[in-house]
């Protein structure tokens, strides 16, 4: 899993998923939330 920011300002990730190739966008709330949840 490769998480990148896209932006510096708008402090959205984007997410991308090494073993199907999905792609998901999240605001920084989201990514805690995410990696909080694993």
């Amino acid at each position: 899993m490769i998480v990148g920011q896209e932006e510096q300002k708008t402090k959205t990730f984007k997410l991308k998923n090494l073993t199907d190739s999905s792609e998901k966008t999240l605001s920084e709330k989201e990514l805690v939330e995410f990696l909080n949840g694993r």
